[in-house]
This record gives structure tokens, sequence and C-alpha cells, in this order.
């Protein structure tokens, strides 16, 4: 007679982890660092107004606006030099509001 192995509760809750970790994606965004920042740039009014800038093209000249105006990090204490931060989604995102202003 051949064993057939029943799946559990667990077993079904690490495929589930397994397969999220696979897609590597927090909200739509990268990763949490690249979601958060995200997240405060938008929402955050000061931030905002800095990503809006002419001069601010892309997320490096946002980091380096926001350096210059004494802002390092999202009230969440996500640096904005995070190595982890996505640049490329995060330029993306500077362009789409831009073309919304």
């Amino acid at each position: 007679m051949k064993k057939v192995k029943v799946k559990t509760n667990q077993d079904i809750k690490c495929v589930d982890q397994k397969e999220h970790a696979e897609e590597k994606k927090y909200n739509g965004w990268d990763n949490y660092e690249t979601w958060n920042v995200s997240l405060w740039i938008n929402n955050n009014e000061q931030m905002y107004h800095i990503a809006t800038r002419k001069i601010v093209r892309t997320y490096r000249d946002f980091v380096n606006v926001a350096k210059c105006l004494g802002i390092t990090q999202t009230g969440d204490g996500v640096k904005f030099n995070d190595k982890k931060v996505n640049y490329i989604e995060i330029d993306d995102m500077i362009k789409e509001m831009k073309e919304d202003v």
C-alpha cells in the first residue's frame, strides 16, 4: 500500500511564505524601503514639494536637495540613501509626479 502525505496547515504556511518571498514585492514596490520612501514622498507635503521642484529630475536629486534642508530619512526611519531603495522605481515615480503637476 502506497503512503500518501497529507498537507498540514504548517505545510501550507511554508508554501505561502516561499511564494511571497519569491515575489520580492512589497505593496507593488521592489521592497519595504522603496515602498516606504515612495509613501512619504507622496504623502508628506514638504517631501512632495521637494520632489516636484524643477531642479529635481531624479531620486538622487531629491536626496541631495532634501539633505540640504536637513531631511535624510522618512518619518519611519528609512534613510534616503539606503542601498535597498530602488532608485529606478523612485525615479519613475518622480517623473510621473511631474507629469501630474
